[in-house]
């Protein structure tokens, strides 16, 4: 027999079961490469298999948390797909962590002063001012 003439009659035969013999087959047949799994890398069961795949999920997930250029290239895509204005967001969070720093420094009381962040262009950059800035 050829490998369509099984499946035909693979599928013919399957389509006559009863609903819960279908069921049971599947199963069956689960639970099967449950255990082939299991036995080809040592792990018991079911549940064994379901955490060593957890297991190596996790490995894989922490190894790109702590790969600096993943993290780079997630930013920068990031960035550039939301219309978030991020100047602002870095700003917010340099005075909220120099208010932080100032008060473990000085205390609660000296803490209260103000502080205000700017991010400047780039004094090197001239792109970033207008051609024609201070002209009278």
């Amino acid at each position: 027999m050829t490998e369509e003439e099984l499946e035909k009659r693979g599928a013919a035969f399957f389509d006559k079961l009863n609903p819960e013999d279908k069921m049971a087959l599947k199963w069956f047949l689960t639970g099967q490469i449950q255990n082939i799994l299991a036995n080809e890398h040592g792990v018991g069961g079911s549940k064994g298999v379901r955490d060593a795949v957890q297991e190596k999920a996790n490995e894989r997930i922490n190894s790109l948390l702590n790969d600096q250029a993943f993290q780079e290239k997630l930013a920068e895509r990031l960035a550039s797909k939301s219309r978030i204005n991020f100047t602002k967001l870095i700003e917010k969070a340099a005075e909220v962590e120099t208010l932080k720093a100032i008060e473990k420094a000085v205390g609660y009381a000296a803490s209260r002063v103000k502080v205000k962040v700017f991010i400047e262009p780039d004094p090197e950059d001239a792109s970033s001012q207008a051609p024609d800035f201070g002209k009278f």
